[in-house]
C-alpha cells in the first residue's frame, strides 16, 4: 500500500504560490514525483533554494496504515485547498531547521522539514523550471502569461485566407470578398437613418408644362406714331413763311 500513497495525491502536483512574511518573500514550489515516490516542496528567497519532502512513511504516520484511496484523495485535496488559498508560512525561519507549514493557524497544522540546497543544485532546479514554463508557453503562442480570452494556437495552426494581407492574385483570378468579410463590413458600416414610409410614398410635385409661345400682338393703331405704336402720331401745321416780295 505504501508504494501506491502518491498515486493519489495529483491534486498537490504543479502549485506554485508566494508567500509573504513580514519582509521576506517566498516562492514555494509543490510537486508529486511518481519516480522519486514523494511529494515535494521548493522554497526560494533571495536566490537561495530550500528542499523538502514527504515520503509514503510520513503520509502514513498521519493518516493511518492502512488508508483506501479515497481517504487519500481526500488528504491530498484538503492540504491543495490550504495551498491555494495560501494558508501557508515558513516557520523558524533564520534557524537551522526551518519549516514549511500548511495551516498554520488550524488545530492540526502539516509541517515539511526543509534543507538548504547547493547553489548549483538551486540553479539546476530553477534552470528545469524555466524550460518547463517555456515548453507550456508555446501553448499560448509563447506568452509568459497566457489570456483565458484568447485562442491557444499550435504550430501547425492554419491561418485563415480573410486573414492574409498579400494575397497571390496572380495565379487565380480575383474573387469578391467572403461571407465573413462582407458581414463584418455590414456590422461595422453605419446604419442608415430610416425615412418613414408616408415620406417614401409621397408622390413627386407634377412639373407644369413649359409653353414656347410668345403671346399676341397688340393691335395696330390707326395713325399710330412709328415711335410709339400705341399712341397716335402728332400732326403738324405746315407753317407758310412770307417772301420779302410781300413786303414791299
Amino acid at each position: 500500500m505504501s508504494t501506491d500513497v502518491f498515486a493519489n495525491f495529483s491534486a498537490l502536483d504543479e502549485l506554485i504560490q508566494v508567500i509573504y512574511q513580514g519582509v521576506e518573500v517566498f516562492t514555494v514550489l509543490s510537486n508529486v514525483s511518481d519516480i522519486d515516490n514523494c511529494w515535494s516542496i521548493h522554497l526560494s528567497s533571495n536566490g537561495r533554494w530550500w528542499k523538502g519532502y514527504w515520503t509514503p512513511r510520513n503520509v502514513l504516520d498521519i493518516i493511518g496504515s492502512s488508508p483506501s484511496s479515497s481517504l487519500l484523495e481526500q488528504f491530498a485535496e484538503k492540504l491543495s485547498e490550504t495551498f491555494i488559498q495560501g494558508q501557508i508560512c515558513v516557520t523558524g525561519w533564520g534557524t537551522d531547521s526551518p519549516q514549511f507549514t500548511l495551516g498554520p493557524t488550524s488545530k492540526r497544522p502539516m509541517h515539511v522539514s526543509l534543507e538548504e540546497m547547493s547553489m548549483e543544485d538551486g540553479a539546476l532546479y530553477a534552470a528545469s523550471m524555466f524550460k518547463e514554463i517555456a515548453i507550456q508557453a508555446k501553448s499560448r503562442q509563447c506568452r509568459l502569461h497566457g489570456d483565458s480570452t484568447e485562442p491557444a494556437f499550435t504550430h501547425n495552426t492554419h491561418i485563415s485566407p480573410v486573414q492574409s494581407t498579400a494575397p497571390d492574385v496572380s495565379s487565380s483570378p480575383q474573387v469578391g470578398p467572403s461571407s465573413e468579410a462582407k458581414e463584418s463590413v455590414i456590422k461595422a458600416s453605419p446604419v442608415k437613418q430610416q425615412v418613414p414610409e408616408t415620406v417614401k410614398k409621397r408622390p413627386a410635385p407634377e412639373s407644369r408644362p413649359v409653353t414656347s409661345k410668345s403671346p399676341p400682338p397688340r393691335p395696330k393703331v390707326a395713325g399710330a406714331s412709328l415711335a410709339h405704336p400705341n399712341k397716335k402720331a402728332r400732326r403738324f401745321k405746315a407753317v407758310e413763311l412770307g417772301s420779302d416780295s410781300d413786303d414791299d
